[in-house]
């Protein structure tokens, strides 16, 4: 699943418009929290949300990606997506 801000979303919807068509499912992102699974029609919703107790570090996490990446402006969303899918994969347990 790739993560994208609501930003990205408003900013480059036809390529995320495109991507949900060939099967590909997002998370939104807003002020860091995730906010909604965007989901190809059909299939099945399986966000699976931290238990109470994880729900700090969960957001610790969250914090740390969305402020610890410099990635530069003019980044194709596809070269965005990977970095932060890397990075968040470095911090999951």
């Amino acid at each position: 699943m790739n993560l994208i801000s609501t930003k990205q979303l408003r900013e480059n919807f036809p390529f995320i418009r495109d991507k949900l068509r060939e099967g590909q499912r997002f998370l939104l992102i807003y002020r860091s929290q995730p906010l909604a699974e965007l989901n190809p029609v059909g299939t099945k919703v399986s966000l699976k949300l931290p238990k109470t107790s994880n729900t700090s570090r969960g957001v610790r996490v969250m914090r740390t990606l969305a402020g610890g990446l410099h990635l530069g402006k003019g980044l194709p969303p596809k070269k965005m997506n990977d970095s932060y899918n890397k990075e968040y994969g470095k911090m999951l347990p």
